[in-house]
């Protein structure tokens, strides 16, 4: 939040709202404030994107006082003061390990695990984490994991992978993929059951997580990191929130960005236009790799998303319910990109991974929850 010393220069109620807006997206990275202001999308704020913003502010997050906010600093400033609390830790421990046979940290992986287990081998839950793979980082999957190790039911991990300033497509999903077949290689260490394994993320995390889930068959997605090559990377059960899975189509509705500029975040994964090769863009499309042997899948998104329309999910869903995989839709009425406040789709989210991974008897159908 904001400190206070800048908050008692404006009224009460125009710094209740700036505080709101500033505060990080419980489910991306960076901030919706960030995104809302970065109108070129070049991710980071500078000149007249900065107008609006309190002098105090400013100076908290510009950390190198260059008077440029970059999307770094933006998740650094924000996730600092949203950290989960202490309570939702204590039940869990946690262990980072490198899945590539190198000192990159972003090519590491946080395990969860219960203290206190129900079983000696326990379902995994995968989270990836969004940023429009160019920033973001696996230490925000510890709001999204802890909850459910703490229960003792589950074990945890978030996955770190290479963001678009190091590396474009398909070095993200080889990373992901990777991590897998570390967690799964080492399933005895973790006391993981390898049959139970669900992938969930936000943004470009979702996009992510549609991807391990569709491509558990496609080998030319495995790429050829880490030592655990023969393992599989796929998959029991996924979701996505809000992610985009037809690059190609994300401009079918008008919103906060050209997806189709030089610069957007889709284009600098693939590393050109992508409107100007749609061979390559097909390849990072999950649509591209949908069959009839694909695991069940959960999609949550916002109705009234400016970032990743909503018809991203309907797209995928399509594709997959003629050949007989689930891939129900949670429709947010007049939700946006994140930050959702209905607790019933927290509980949707819990119930789909109970009955893929302990077998319950909830029944998850496409709905409409308010937001």
């Amino acid at each position: 939040m904001m400190p206070i010393t800048s908050l008692h220069r404006m009224p009460l109620i125009i710094a209740l709202v700036l505080c709101a807006l500033l505060a990080t997206d419980a489910v991306a990275a960076p901030s919706r404030a960030f995104l809302r202001l970065d109108k070129n999308n070049d991710g980071k704020l500078a000149g007249a994107e900065l107008n609006t913003s309190p002098a105090g502010l400013i100076k908290a997050i510009d950390t190198n006082g260059d008077g440029v906010i970059t999307a770094k600093e933006d998740e650094r400033y924000f996730s600092s003061r949203n950290r989960t609390p202490p309570r939702a830790v204590v039940a869990t421990k946690k262990s980072t390990h490198a899945y590539a046979d190198n000192d990159n940290p972003r090519q590491t992986v946080d395990v969860y695990q219960p203290l206190s287990r129900k079983s000696p081998n326990l379902p995994l839950l995968i989270f990836i984490h969004g940023g429009g793979w160019r920033s973001g980082s696996k230490d925000s999957g510890v709001r999204h994991l802890s909850d459910y190790v703490g229960s003792g039911k589950y074990v945890g991990a978030s996955i770190g992978y290479r963001l678009t300033g190091e590396a474009q497509w398909p070095s993200q999903i080889h990373d992901c993929k990777a991590a897998i077949r570390y967690l799964k290689a080492n399933a005895a260490t973790f006391g993981i059951d390898v049959d139970k394994i669900a992938v969930f993320g936000t943004s470009a995390g979702g996009h992510l997580s549609c991807m391990v889930a569709v491509s558990g068959n496609a080998p030319e997605l495995e790429g050829k990191i880490g030592q655990h090559l023969k393992q599989s990377s796929s998959v029991t059960c996924g979701i996505s929130y809000f992610g985009p899975t037809n690059f190609l189509r994300l401009n079918d509705y008008p919103g906060r960005m050209n997806h189709n500029a030089a610069n957007s975040p889709e284009s600098l994964l693939i590393g050109k236009p992508i409107q100007l090769d749609k061979s390559a863009t097909q390849k990072a499309n999950p649509e591209s790799y949908v069959d009839k042997d694909d695991p069940p899948m959960l999609f949550i998104h916002g109705t009234d998303d400016p970032v990743v329309a909503y018809n991203q999910s309907v797209l995928l869903s399509n594709r997959l319910k003629p050949l007989g995989v689930s891939g129900e839709i949670i429709s947010v009425q007049g939700g946006g990109h994140g930050g959702f406040k209905n607790p019933k789709i927290k509980e949707l989210e819990r119930m789909f991974f109970e009955v893929h991974l302990h077998g319950a008897r909830h029944k998850i159908e496409s709905q409409t929850v308010s937001n």
